[in-house]
């Protein structure tokens, strides 16, 4: 995963990797190439919450936690806030595939949204007992919602049309997200930006009419951990940091011929 970088910066290398794209052909060109097309997928979002908490015998150790940088007296504890999308299907915008032989390379820059409405409580009673050890967290819940801007190469392999295209993205961009963050009972608003790291293979099983594909994919987009979001303490616990992310497995991709 990338170092963490401020989110400016991480646009900027974009900018200046991938400008050239729409240049090369003009922007009006680059703009009539998109193509409009469904999914059928099943996407997650998950926001790890990173916090300091006090050290206590028999709590947290080996869940998750584990000594803090540099202090004795505190402990750095994570915890995985995840949800799944409930609409199955997406529409999305796409640039016209431009076959260049066996070999494929290509560079873009893409956008995409995200939410996370989701929530940790601590196991209890026989639970927390099969869990081995506690943590010093009782309970959170995290409403965001953000979104990433990405510069992003595209190479593969993609031979005569009886055979699948193999196709592989790999990029960086930022993210920005807003929302709030509750923990134990207690509520603080949530702005922050970050750098994410961006990778994605496709299977294209068929091309069809002009520019018609149908295909199978994986998406990723990795954030960095946001930094401290404020200098509350809640119940002893402090340094609250949120690094979110979201994987999508697009079972089916259908995308249209789009206009001439």
């Amino acid at each position: 995963m990338l170092r963490p970088m401020h989110t400016g910066v991480a646009l900027a290398l974009c900018a200046l990797g991938l400008a050239a794209a729409p240049a090369e052909a003009g922007v009006w060109d680059y703009i009539t190439s998109f193509q409009p097309g469904v999914a059928l997928e099943s996407s997650t979002t998950t926001t790890t919450l990173t916090y300091d908490a006090p050290v206590q015998p028999g709590v947290g150790w080996g869940k998750g936690c584990a000594p803090a940088p540099g202090s004795t007296q505190q402990m750095q504890c994570t915890v995985s806030l995840s949800s799944s999308s409930s609409i199955p299907f997406s529409v999305f915008l796409q640039q016209r595939f431009k076959r260049t032989g066996w070999l494929y390379f290509d560079k873009d820059i893409g956008f995409s949204l995200y939410s996370n409405d989701a929530s940790y409580n601590a196991p209890t009673g026989v639970a927390a007992i099969n869990a081995g050890t506690q943590q010093p967290l009782e309970e959170a819940r995290v409403h965001l919602y953000g979104g990433i801007a990405k510069g992003y190469l595209t190479f593969g392999v993609t031979p005569p049309r009886i055979l699948p295209d193999l196709l592989l993205s790999i990029g960086i961009g930022g993210e920005a997200t807003g929302g709030n963050l509750e923990v134990d009972g207690q509520r603080q608003n949530v702005a922050m930006d970050s750098s994410s790291f961006y990778a994605a293979g496709e299977v294209v099983w068929l091309r069809f009419w002009k520019n018609g594909a149908l295909s199978t994919a994986i998406v990723a987009d990795a954030g960095n951990p946001s930094r401290q979001l404020s200098n509350k303490v809640v119940d002893g616990l402090s340094d609250f940091r949120l690094t979110p992310s979201q994987s999508t497995l697009q079972i089916l991709k259908l995308v249209f011929s789009g206009w001439p």
